[in-house]
């Protein structure tokens, strides 16, 4: 037989009243920490499960959030969900990944499912929609927070911006090599807005320092696309000192290519990557990296989304700069 509420007032000594307020995220609010603690220890002692459909009938809510990343076999959009997922959750809400394979036509088939009432708010890299895209959202009280690769400003419209300054770290990354002497540089480049905002940061950088510079174009951003295009760079007559690679799991590629043709790295060409993925540490050589706080984005992100859900924030768009790192091992 199914725990209920009662038996959970009785345990905890408070009303039933007290119980389903405890036991949700608004509710608990009006209070006091000592009775949510009594509620939520008498809840798991007793083994009870709150019927979210019946809360969220009540509530007019889902309790639903959707997040969306555009390649879920990239390492770096699992790291940055479990932040989500370690807050939403603390805050009983369920979360829903949607892989949007970075692809526009998924991205607008998201928007559209989201529109229906699916969920209460939005967590999303979205590559091709832009801020006209999510009025409908707006307009339907989901609120948006949206992870981004450049420089943002908060708008008039409600939603929050966290980034990383993918150009500033991309310059980074070209005098990190410059100042060690690789004046030859090769990029490992793929499709995608990530890709070229990441490229124009690293090549005008290394251009503007008389750098000579040549770039391979993959037709995927993966580990694959990335062996292809080293291999094209180490192809000819004119071999670079040093690549750079959009992310780290193109940089794993370019490492593999590398040691395929019987090119030593660092000792022939060094290799750094971008967005410092769990595996970088482990690849052969280990990578040096451009280091974003993946997890740290996440939470950020759902923090700032919760906010406005919980009503604490509700007036316009936010932006929130997170810092990145190079973090130098043995690839260079």
């Amino acid at each position: 037989m199914a725990v209920t509420q009662k038996q959970v007032a009785e345990l905890a000594k408070v009303s039933q009243a007290a119980v389903s307020l405890a036991l949700s995220p608004e509710g608990r609010k009006t209070l006091s920490p000592q009775t949510v603690d009594a509620v939520e220890a008498a809840a798991r002692a007793l083994g009870y499960r709150a019927n979210r459909a019946a809360q969220a009938l009540k509530s007019g809510r889902t309790l639903t959030i959707g997040c969306v990343v555009p390649d879920l076999t990239n390492p770096f959009y699992p790291s940055l969900i479990r932040g989500v997922r370690e807050v939403v959750e603390a805050h009983d809400y369920d979360i829903v990944i949607y892989d949007s394979e970075g692809s526009p036509d998924r991205e607008r088939r998201f928007i559209d499912w989201a529109q229906a009432g699916r969920v209460d708010g939005v967590i999303g890299a979205f590559f091709y929609l832009r801020v006209p895209d999510f009025l409908p959202l707006i307009d339907g009280g989901i609120s948006i927070s949206r992870i981004e690769i450049s420089k943002k400003v908060g708008g008039a419209l409600p939603i929050d911006n966290i980034y990383v300054d993918n150009h500033a770290a991309s310059i980074a990354a070209a005098d990190f090599l410059l100042d060690k002497g690789y004046e030859s540089l090769g990029i490992v480049s793929g499709p995608g807005e990530p890709s070229a905002v990441r490229v124009r940061g690293f090549e005008g950088r290394a251009k503007s320092r008389g750098a000579k510079i040549e770039t391979a174009m993959a037709k995927s951003l993966n580990e694959e696309g990335g062996f292809a295009a080293a291999c094209e760079l180490i192809g000819g007559s004119d071999r670079p000192r040093a690549i750079f690679a959009v992310n780290d799991y193109m940089a794993i590629g370019a490492l593999h290519a590398l040691h395929s043709n019987g090119v030593r790295v660092p000792d022939e060409v060094a290799v750094i990557g971008f967005d410092d993925i769990p595996v970088a540490s482990l690849a052969y050589p280990p990578l040096t990296t451009v280091s974003q706080p993946q997890a740290e984005i996440g939470r950020r992100a759902a923090q700032c989304l919760l906010s406005r859900l919980d009503g604490g924030e509700d007036g316009p768009g936010t932006a929130h700069e997170l810092a990145y790192r190079i973090v130098e091992r043995s690839s260079t």
